[in-house]
């Protein structure tokens, strides 16, 4: 068994973050934000640019 942290990271529409880590089989990313708050975001809320 893994432990993990399943903090959602808050996130704005628009808003840019670092993106930490990928998970694809989940379809979530750990991702920093400018104020360096970490959390999860999931796929369908991220555009990659």
């Amino acid at each position: 068994r893994t432990a993990y942290d399943t903090q959602e990271l808050p996130a704005s529409e628009g808003e840019t973050v670092q993106l930490v880590l990928d998970d694809p089989e989940s379809g979530w990313a750990w991702c920093r934000n400018a104020d360096g708050r970490e959390g999860w975001l999931p796929h369908r809320a991220l555009t990659l640019d």
